[in-house]
């Protein structure tokens, strides 16, 4: 109490020159800082940096009182007092540096926040407690610290740090953001301007000076603190430095999608990929940056993917499915809606494609296909056993009875009684092929032998060539891919015999050491594969659910006059 009640200002003691090179300094951020306090829009950026100021303030105020006083007690309280503005002013420079670049994640903040505060709020408790020895001398800038005591010099050492950082980082981002955003820019490279010359003089005067030579702090960082001042008038005013960035709000925009999106330039190369699509991936940005558009498209698919990204280039949007392949192997199953990216002068320029992860979804809907198709395979069984153990055999039991009148019935009824006969043993060829078709013999066979089984059942039926062909070393598929390739090369045959007028159908089954590939082909008059009735016909449909329930790739194409193909490759699982 007794500091408080005999503090000690002597004006004339002190040259004014050297009380207005910290004065005027503390004047002007006041005066910022009621601007950025109370005219700026509140929010956590602006809180922060209103806090720096504040500690800035406090620490030039404390300097102009030491340039003052002429009484030692005086000099020391208010070193004591007012050195909590620069203890705590490089941490709260660091915390809006990190801010206001958005270098740390949400989840984090609290984390580097107590890591940043903890040692300088525990040095304001060690000065203030005067637990660390003070030496002050009297200097033509009045009082300054001349003390090597360890505590002094570590807190030197960690407000060096502290700011050394600070500048470090603001150089980084001046570096990286991107020209097109000019207001972002040129408040990186004022802040680091205004930030970086009294740090480094600080650093020389009160840290390296003191610490290395043992020469007395020289106090002039209080007035260097000016360029910051300067330099955020500049960034305020000409710059908004708080207002919102159109580019970076869009980048914060695009970062937040939830769906990945991807711009690639006109040779096909990637240019930007959002957040969302680098963790779909499992890859860096920089990974993936001026790589092939199709990098990550699984082989089977990049023919498809490359068509689509060049009708991009003719002005035309589209939307499709296709298959992509994550950083560890794992296969996607992504819906793409693509579309032209235009420059300022609406030249198109690449493409953009925002990418839907549906993995999720077909793997729902193939459950429930699956269960669809093997209810109807179920069916067909069970129909075909009835046809085989029920109606077929009391065909056979009505065609014994009517040969039993052949010698108890009168002459003119003879022709009808055979005729009765044809008719049922006819019947019974036909329940038998209907039961036969129902559960074909080899179904239950490796694929190559069904569908040879296959062949030669139409062969007996129709005059029509079917031709087979299988390539590679057979594996084993599964119940499911067996039955639908099966099933899809019946519907083929016999909508090829029944509409196409061919002369020719050729199958070729071709297994690769990664997929199996089925591809079905007639030469026959072909149709409009874009023609809704077609397209909706029940035998397409049937083999569209056929291949997605395998998650196989289809392709169908057909010409008029010429014939009709359909290919379908199913990766090896």
């Amino acid at each position: 109490m007794a500091l408080i009640t005999n503090i000690s200002l002597n004006f004339e003691a002190t040259q004014w020159w050297v009380i207005l090179l910290s004065l005027i300094p503390c004047l002007i951020n006041i005066s910022i800082f009621i601007y950025c306090y109370y005219f700026i829009a509140r929010s956590s950026l602006t809180i922060i940096f209103s806090n720096f100021l504040l500690c800035l303030i406090i620490w030039q105020f404390g300097d102009t009182l030491l340039r003052i006083t002429d009484d030692i007690k005086s000099a020391e309280l208010f070193y004591r007092t007012f050195l909590l503005g620069i203890l705590l002013m490089p941490a709260v420079g660091l915390h809006f540096t990190l801010f206001f670049f958005d270098v740390v994640k949400n989840k984090f903040k609290p984390i580097v926040s107590t890591f940043i505060y903890s040692p300088s709020i525990l040095y304001v408790f060690i000065n203030l407690l005067s637990i660390n020895d003070l030496t002050l001398v009297k200097t033509s800038f009045g009082f300054t610290n001349s003390t090597n005591d360890p505590i002094e010099t570590s807190y030197r050492i960690w407000l060096s740090l502290l700011a050394i950082t600070t500048v470090s980082i603001q150089f980084y981002f001046y570096k990286t953001i991107s020209k097109k955003d000019k207001n972002r820019k040129n408040n990186a490279l004022l802040l680091l301007i205004g930030y970086a010359i009294p740090t480094v003089q600080g650093i020389i005067t009160q840290a390296i000076l003191p610490i290395v030579f043992g020469i007395p702090e020289i106090p002039l960082t209080t007035t260097f603190a000016t360029f910051f001042s300067i330099a955020t008038i500049i960034a305020l005013k000409k710059y908004k430095l708080f207002d919102y960035s159109p580019i970076s709000v869009s980048q914060q925009i695009l970062d937040t999608m939830n769906d990945g999106l991807l711009i690639s330039d006109k040779k096909g190369k990637i240019q930007y990929a959002n957040n969302a699509l680098c963790n779909m991936l499992n890859y860096k940005r920089s990974e993936l940056y001026a790589k092939p558009s199709y990098y990550f498209i699984t082989a089977g698919e990049r023919e498809k993917v490359a068509e689509e990204v060049r009708s991009r280039f003719k002005g035309t949007v589209g939307q499709y499915e296709t298959k992509m392949r994550t950083k560890d192997g794992k296969i996607l199953n992504v819906l793409i809606s693509g579309s032209p990216f235009y420059t300022n002068n609406d030249r198109i320029n690449g493409s953009l494609a925002i990418i839907t992860d549906i993995t999720s979804i077909k793997n729902q809907r193939k459950m429930v296909l699956s269960a669809m198709l093997d209810g109807e395979e179920r069916e067909r069984k069970r129909l075909a056993q009835e046809l085989h153990d029920g109606i077929a055999q009391y065909l056979t039991a009505i065609n014994l009875n009517l040969s039993t009148f052949d010698d108890h019935i009168a002459p003119e009824h003879h022709e009808t009684l055979q005729i009765l006969k044809k008719i049922t043993r006819d019947t019974i060829i036909e329940t038998r092929s209907l039961s036969h078709n129902l559960i074909p013999k080899g179904i239950e066979q490796e694929l190559n032998i069904s569908l040879q089984h296959l062949v030669a059942g139409f062969k007996s039926v129709s005059s029509i060539k079917i031709e087979i062909q299988i390539k590679g070393k057979v594996f084993t598929l599964s119940q499911s891919e067996k039955f639908n390739l099966y099933r899809i090369s019946q519907e083929f045959i016999n909508n090829s015999i029944k509409h196409s007028k061919a002369k020719k159908i050729d199958i070729f089954l071709n297994f690769n050491s990664n997929n199996i590939e089925l591809k079905l082909s007639d030469n026959g008059i072909g149709f409009d594969i874009n023609n809704a009735k077609m397209k909706n016909g029940i035998g397409l449909i049937n083999i569209k659910q056929r291949t997605e329930a395998i998650d196989g790739i289809i392709k169908f194409t057909s010409v008029k006059g010429i014939g009709t193909e359909l290919k379908i490759v199913v990766p090896f699982s």
